[in-house]
């Protein structure tokens, strides 16, 4: 998640609460991590290049706790975009960490997800990163910090591309109305995972961002999700899929609320990259890999 301490925890706690053992992180130089004295002018924010590194270690530090079995993730946001990346880089690790992955509202890619409202862009850095004011800013500190450049930090976030190597279940949830994350972007994450059999992406018609309106839904499917995906989890009657809140009355089922998201080609989708949001001449940071 990124610069939502109150909401990691919250859902942290239903995971818990449902029997599961749980790492709850935010992500690296936001706020929380800033006021512990992890954050600048040290582990600068890099919008999910080291952050995908860190999931991982929060997954392997979770792994290797006494009796925790099958280990599975969800994110939410940025976060979201970071677990997929995260299951990437444990594809292509020795020994393997996560057995399912979980998704809402992703970017499909990061620099295109910038690029979509700079100046929204910008205000949300401002916000959640301390010391910070722009995106381009903050490329640039993380760009001298870890010996790189603001491009090629951004080459290694799209999640379209990334998915491609994950091996495990992946699921990917959207909103159509969401007012950070454009459809396109659904799209785009469709057009990667179309065939597969692990994957897939599922946009609906209202949830805004993230954190979707309907609590209740959105609890049951992670729940059921990772009850269904995680090894030997549907066997274990520890593991409940009980909502904590109660379902509001009314409404159609999520199956006949969702939006239509091709087919298209992955050719299509690599033709929705933007070019680089601070310096467009230098061309398609996800082009790159």
């Amino acid at each position: 998640n990124t610069h939502g301490y109150a909401s990691v925890i919250r859902w942290a706690a239903l995971l818990y609460a449902r029997g599961y053992d749980v790492v709850a992180a935010d992500q690296r130089d936001f706020a929380f991590e800033s006021q512990a004295g992890y954050g600048n002018p040290s582990w600068l924010q890099t919008f999910g290049w080291k952050e995908a590194e860190d999931v991982l270690a929060a997954g392997r530090y979770l792994q290797a706790q006494p009796g925790v079995g099958a280990v599975g993730i969800v994110g939410f946001s940025e976060g979201a975009q970071n677990t997929v990346l995260a299951l990437a880089l444990d594809q292509a690790a020795k020994h393997h960490v996560f057995a399912a992955g979980l998704t809402f509202s992703g970017p499909a890619d990061q620099n295109t997800q910038l690029s979509t409202n700079i100046a929204a862009s910008d205000a949300l850095v401002a916000l959640v990163t301390p010391g910070e004011t722009t995106v381009c800013g903050a490329l640039d500190h993380a760009a001298t910090y870890y010996g790189t450049t603001g491009f090629d930090i951004l080459a290694h976030e799209t999640a379209m591309h990334a998915q491609s190597a994950v091996r495990v279940p992946l699921l990917n949830f959207y909103a159509q109305d969401d007012s950070l994350v454009p459809g396109v972007e659904a799209q785009m994450m469709a057009a990667y995972n179309a065939g597969n059999p692990l994957q897939r992406t599922i946009e609906l018609q209202r949830g805004e961002h993230a954190y979707f309106f309907d609590r209740w839904w959105q609890q049951r499917a992670i729940l059921r999700y990772f009850k269904d995906q995680l090894p030997a989890a549907g066997a274990d009657p520890t593991l409940g899929t009980d909502a904590s809140v109660n379902q509001t009355p009314g409404g159609a089922p999520a199956t006949a609320q969702t939006v239509a998201l091709g087919p298209n080609s992955r050719s299509w989708a690599d033709a929705q990259l933007a070019p680089y949001a601070c310096d467009p001449t230098q061309g398609t940071p996800g082009a790159k890999y």
